[in-house]
């Protein structure tokens, strides 16, 4: 994992969590703003769910990632805090308050266009919680050489990304079993 793994009481995640006016469900996408990130698709993601009538939060950690708080839309984010706020950037935050929010996390998402590797995923992974990532060979390795589980998704089509978000959201048993066999993978 690229983040330490701090086991952070229950309650104490939860009230962290909730300090931070981060609604649930959320996914947590650990990132660098830079382009091949795919943070622009992955906002158009949650706009598909919020017009299926699903609604999911995306937190996003990370340098400048206070940069990307409001409301997802059709083509980006609309700034704002609030009343209907579905995207939260935090910027850097602690390892304590990393590991609580992976603890309370729907899933960890990786939308990204490539990668020598997914460390949000080995994030995910090690801590038992469920991984969605690119469908891109860097990723898929993972798979078969550290016996681990995710939803893929095509990285350039919002709505293959919104399609693994609503997949998870509707089958939680079926993550959370993933989850736990990556864990022990």
């Amino acid at each position: 994992p690229l983040v330490q793994v701090i086991d952070v009481p229950e309650q104490e995640a939860a009230e962290r969590v909730e300090a931070l006016g981060i609604p649930e469900p959320y996914l947590v996408y650990p990132c660098h703003l830079c382009g091949h990130k795919n943070i622009l698709n992955l906002v158009m993601a949650v706009h598909h769910l919020r017009r299926r009538g699903k609604r999911i939060h995306l937190v996003i950690t990370g340098s400048e990632s206070e940069l990307c708080s409001g409301t997802a839309g059709p083509i980006g984010i609309e700034r704002r805090t609030g009343a209907g706020q579905d995207v939260f950037g935090l910027g850097y935050v602690n390892n304590r308050t990393m590991n609580a929010l992976f603890q309370r996390a729907a899933a960890v998402i990786t939308p990204s266009y490539y990668e020598a590797g997914n460390g949000p995923g080995m994030d995910g992974w090690v801590r038992g919680v469920p991984v969605l990532m690119s469908d891109i060979p860097p990723f898929r390795e993972h798979e078969p050489f550290s016996g681990v589980r995710a939803g893929l998704f095509d990285p350039s089509e919002p709505a293959s990304i919104a399609d693994a978000i609503e997949r998870l959201l509707d089958d939680p048993g079926t993550a959370r079993e993933n989850a736990r066999i990556s864990r022990e993978g």
